[in-house]
């Protein structure tokens, strides 16, 4: 399945929530995509499939790019993203927040990863859900997580914030997890 527009991005985002997504393996951006201004619902399912960003920017996200899931996600560079959660509850949108995936689930590769410009992920601070925060990813109780290449270069004033479980990677990880090659210049608060 090729996404090369915003549109192509929401329509695949439909497709794996409404487990219509299932006669493909695969996903492939072949574009750099701008959502800026566009109320993004992360793509949230469960379904072993790969997710390939092709080394395009997906620009301007403001929540994940993936909720919960369960897959191979690579060669993805987001571009200012301001994540911010608005509920106090346990989903993505107030207790496992991060700017590629809220909650990685089953097994979930993370490879070839880059977060570039403005990046700011934030919880809300005065609820019980500012908890299992990153920059990449959230929280976790997934049978197995691998981060691979993943670099947070972030402008200056770009942030992580929570107030319990807040990495700059990474949030709470509650299954065996391996790292490589994995950095952060993101301030954590």
């Amino acid at each position: 399945f090729e996404i090369d527009s915003k549109d192509a991005l929401i329509e695949f985002a439909n497709m794996v929530s409404t487990n219509t997504f299932a006669p493909y393996t695969a996903a492939a951006v072949v574009a750099n995509i701008d959502m800026t201004g566009v109320e993004w619902t992360p793509i949230e399912g469960f379904g072993e499939f790969t997710f390939d960003g092709g080394d395009f920017a997906i620009k301007g996200l403001n929540a994940p790019l993936f909720g919960t899931t369960s897959a191979t996600i690579k060669n993805v560079k987001i571009h200012n993203a301001v994540v911010k959660a608005t509920v106090g509850d346990n989903t993505w949108a107030g207790g496992h927040l991060g700017a590629l995936v809220g909650y990685p689930d089953g097994t979930t590769v993370i490879e070839n990863i880059t977060l570039t410009g403005d990046i700011k992920v934030e919880g809300p601070m005065d609820k019980k859900g500012a908890q299992r925060i990153g920059a990449v990813v959230g929280g976790f109780e997934a049978k197995s997580l691998t981060l691979n290449n993943v670099t947070v270069d972030a402008n200056r004033g770009s942030y992580v914030k929570g107030n319990l479980y807040v990495g700059g990677v990474a949030g709470q990880p509650i299954c065996p997890v391996s790292m490589t090659n994995v950095t952060s210049n993101i301030d954590v608060y």
